[in-house]
């Protein structure tokens, strides 16, 4: 079997933040702690990305960094070149719910320590966390690259409806027995199901929903 590197999310066990169960423990894949997108960016770094997978001969392996994700089109251009049969998985959420989802993930690591209302999202939105919110012209992006056959757009929505089936269909894209079990644990599995996370009220979904009005109706219409 040939050795497939993921860059978004090519691997169901890798734990680089968000909630995923695809994610959770499986024999198929590696765990990286190694900044690779540093390795990429750096334009030195393909050979040494590469060896962080070696370990795993000719098991199919994966690496979950969701910053991947802003790269620009001359970067991903040359991850291709260099990982030629690569998959690529990326999975799409409720613009407002992701965004709301990453100002929390701020407040749990200390990022953030005040309270989350108008005036301290206008302030946090900038940089990735702004880039991270326009999913479709990320998709758009990749798609324009990666070949069709190794771009695969899931929805958040069906991971919430039916963990089980949305594991068995992202394992068996990326070329994985979708019947091996992710060791103890289940497919819905979510590592951090107890921690604390600020409520979304409806008049903070409005305000959100009007940062991201323009990417609301492009969402709607394209995936």
């Amino acid at each position: 079997m040939r050795k497939r590197v993921g860059v978004r999310a090519a691997g169901p066990r890798l734990r680089r933040g968000g909630n995923d169960p695809v994610r959770a423990e499986n024999p198929l894949v590696t765990r990286v702690h190694l900044s690779a997108l540093r390795l990429i960016k750096a334009r030195v770094g393909y050979g040494d990305y590469a060896e962080l997978f070696a370990a795993k001969g000719s098991a199919l392996s994966g690496d979950v960094t969701p910053g991947y994700s802003t790269v620009r089109a001359p970067i991903v251009r040359r991850i291709i070149k260099k990982f030629p049969h690569l998959r690529v998985v990326f999975i799409a959420r409720d613009p407002v719910e992701r965004l709301w989802s990453a100002l929390a993930m701020r407040v749990r690591t200390g990022r953030i320590d005040e309270e989350l209302d108008e005036r301290t999202i206008n302030k946090q939105w900038r940089g990735h966390l702004r880039a991270r919110s326009y999913q479709t012209k990320i998709v758009s992006r990749w798609r324009r690259i990666v070949p069709e056959t190794q771009f695969r757009l899931f929805l958040f929505d069906d991971l919430l409806r039916d963990a089980s089936e949305f594991r068995s269909r992202v394992v068996t894209f990326l070329g994985g027995d979708p019947e091996k079990p992710s060791g103890a644990l289940s497919a819905d599995y979510n590592r951090k199901s107890g921690a604390g996370k600020p409520p979304l009220t409806d008049d903070m979904r409005a305000f959100i929903g009007e940062l991201l009005a323009d990417e609301l109706r492009a969402s709607a219409t394209e995936f």
